[in-house]
């Protein structure tokens, strides 16, 4: 989630039967399957079917949220029932083959959590029981089958940063107890380990942090290490008894250097049996996109200032913009046309993280609804949620096979997350 005004914010059936039953209908090609070399392939649409596409991070919450009380809004706040101005809504899951995500819960007091996490958590449960054929919140592997199975796609909830727990690690019991199952350690602040990769210091986690992953072991929740310095990376790596995952990487070799997920880090993260899962704003694509980005920012900065004052900067993260920024915008915005991105360099980062980590730690991460929203963020090669499956048919083009994209696609994630709640305990 990239957001500057956030206060502190599928019959089941075992993964190895899941994968023995794709192995078998992968061994002879179906009709309409694809020919690439000696190796016949199905088609996507049908990979999907076998085996769910799972998202590691989606921020689809932002828009339930009234920014002026810090209350979570109820399904009628935002129809998800038809297309939306998000990156996020039913049609464009179903037409994306979605076959399940973390989608982030949240508190706009971190001192008193619970009524807010409550709010978020009840959300997300309306959803599911007001479109009981297209949503299920699931708690488990065997649950996220069972829906894909059904035809519906999984819910699974996660809180994006350790903020809320720092004042009672007590809640993280509460929250597995209430449905969430992944936590990440860092966001914005510092309690638990060092938060944000433009940390230069190499600071790692602090001693509730190693509280924190210890009972989050112990309670079977998944680690989350989006948004984490290298050195806390390497911290919870070293102590975590399972697996740990970062849903929404970002590759230093991409974006800014050191201050990013580096090779070593996402080494690190694979040796522990974990996940890597790159996420898609344009600025976590190329260097040239990064750099410009930082200018777009700094621009819309001294735009929003002059405007509205000091409060004004926090506007970026949403749209619409208020007229009176936008509208000075769009001069910058035709003197200085962002790069042009394609899914060619969508699946660059993922040739570069599975060269790193191997194909058994790789997934996918998309930070949709939450990687900010003025128009240039949402660049044309994976626009929204519906884009998905051009990601996967562009690495099918450049060699990868269908085992491959399976486990890209599900697979990976559904066995790391089976480790982690046969560590609990």
């Amino acid at each position: 989630m990239r957001l500057t005004a956030l206060p502190a914010v599928l019959l089941a059936v075992s993964a190895l039967a899941l994968s023995a039953s794709a192995c078998t209908r992968a061994a002879s090609a179906p009709t309409g399957a694809v020919r690439i070399g000696t190796a016949a392939q199905i088609p996507i649409a049908q990979l999907l079917n076998e085996v769910p596409l799972i998202d590691g991070h989606n921020d689809l919450i932002i828009h339930f949220v009234d920014w002026g009380t810090g209350k979570t809004m109820p399904p009628e706040g935002y129809d998800i029932r038809k297309p939306t101005m998000g990156q996020s809504d039913l049609p464009r899951m179903r037409k994306g083959q979605l076959g399940a995500a973390i989608f982030t819960i949240w508190t706009s007091d971190d001192a008193n959590p619970k009524p807010g996490l409550e709010e978020s958590i009840g959300l997300f449960r309306t959803l599911a029981a007001q479109n009981p054929g297209d949503l299920a919140v699931v708690t488990s592997p065997d649950e996220l089958i069972s829906a894909h199975a059904a035809g519906k796609i999984a819910i699974m909830m996660g809180v994006e940063g350790g903020n809320p727990v720092e004042g009672d690690l007590g809640l993280l019991g509460w929250m597995r107890d209430h449905g969430v199952v992944e936590m990440g350690l860092v966001w914005s602040t510092n309690g638990l380990g060092t938060a944000g990769r433009t940390k230069a210091e190499p600071q790692g986690l602090t001693d509730l942090g190693r509280n924190a992953v210890v009972e989050m072991n112990r309670l079977g929740l998944i680690i989350d290490l989006s948004h984490a310095s290298n050195a806390t990376v390497r911290d919870t790596v070293a102590l975590s008894r399972v697996p740990v995952i970062d849903t929404h990487a970002i590759a230093a070799r991409f974006s800014s250097g050191e201050e990013h997920l580096t090779a070593d880090s996402m080494k690190a993260i694979a040796s522990g049996g974990g996940l890597v899962m790159p996420m898609f704003i344009p600025e976590s694509m190329d260097p040239a996109y990064f750099a410009w980005g930082k200018r777009r920012d700094a621009h819309f900065t001294e735009v929003a200032v002059r405007l509205m004052g000091e409060e004004g900067k926090n506007q970026i993260a949403f749209l619409p913009w208020p007229d009176a920024i936008a509208k000075e915008m769009e001069p910058w915005f035709a003197e200085n046309p962002p790069p042009k991105l394609d899914i060619g360099n969508v699946a660059d980062v993922y040739d570069h993280v599975r060269s790193i980590v191997g194909i058994d730690h790789i997934g996918i991460g998309s930070d949709f609804d939450g990687m900010g929203f003025h128009p240039s963020n949402q660049h044309p090669a994976m626009r929204d949620v519906s884009y998905l499956p051009a990601l996967l048919e562009e690495l099918r083009r450049r060699g990868w096979s269908d085992e491959d994209l399976k486990k890209l696609a599900g697979l990976n994630f559904l066995r790391v997350w089976r480790a982690i709640r046969a560590g609990a305990g």
